[in-house]
């Protein structure tokens, strides 16, 4: 970890403030924001309707993710 960089990638409610799922990774790569959503999925018991914002479009900005995005029945904000 010293001088090593770390990607944090967590999931939020926006409504209650409660930390819902999180992954760290060394590359910020689909495996870790896709590994962060089945981690949510797990404790969300009805994932219908669900937005998922990011301010950091670079790991769900791809084909692939958006296909699991759709799969996942998520929308993206």
């Amino acid at each position: 970890m010293f001088g090593e960089k770390l990607y944090v990638s967590p999931i939020l409610d926006l409504h209650s403030g409660d930390l819902i799922s999180r992954t760290i990774s060394k590359r910020p790569v689909l495996n870790m924001v896709t590994s962060m959503l089945d981690k949510a999925f797990d404790t969300i018991p009805d994932k219908a309707n669900l937005i998922l914002r990011s301010d950091q479009v670079q790991g769900i900005n791809t084909s692939n993710a958006n296909e699991y995005l759709q799969k996942m029945e998520v929308g993206k904000a």
